[in-house]
């Protein structure tokens, strides 16, 4: 409740903390990845937002945190997650808060970070589309740029929340959200 997430480690350690909803919901961020942590007590601080600081999830009861931790002198590669960007290419207007206004059937388009692109291509990946956290649509053959069609018509009229996970075949996942303004 207190946004403080609190452990103990019995020796030094790479730790990563996802959060994320319930039941089968959106990875919501990445808090700390595969950072180096002494042995000992621990305190993180989630200000219960995305990544970008944008979108807030103070309201949410169904929060999910994942605490993995590793041997800091392990050798296996610890990757971190995914970077992408989501853009709407048809989309010619904005809020005055800067969000997209969709309307029909929107293009939504997924772009991996050249530094993540080429290992998530030769480890295969899927990307897992939500809308107002609740699953959407999944594609297990993810490619780069990648476009689904979104059609407006079938969510109600106003501000909606799209999360994007892409998802490696090795369990590395990058969490995205943004909102759009859907026109009916």
């Amino acid at each position: 409740e207190t946004g403080e997430i609190k452990y103990t480690l019995p020796e030094d350690a790479l730790v990563r903390i996802r959060i994320g909803i319930k039941k089968g919901g959106a990875l919501l961020r990445t808090l700390v990845d595969w950072e180096s942590r002494d042995a000992g007590p621990q305190k993180e601080i989630w200000n219960k937002k995305d990544a970008s600081g944008k979108i807030d999830y103070s309201q949410r009861k169904d929060i999910l945190v994942v605490l993995s931790a590793r041997k800091r002198q392990e050798k296996s590669i610890q990757r971190k997650s995914p970077n992408f960007t989501i853009t709407f290419p048809s989309s010619k207007k904005n809020t005055d808060q800067g969000v997209a206004i969709v309307s029909g059937v929107v293009p939504v388009r997924i772009t991996l970070d050249d530094q993540d692109k080429k290992w998530l291509i030769e480890t295969k990946y899927e990307v897992a589309f939500y809308i107002d956290n609740v699953f959407l649509f999944e594609d297990e053959e993810g490619i780069s740029p990648y476009t689904y069609l979104l059609n407006t018509k079938g969510i109600n009229e106003g501000l909606h929340t799209i999360t994007i996970n892409v998802i490696s075949y090795n369990g590395e996942v990058g969490a995205k959200s943004v909102k759009i303004f859907a026109e009916v």
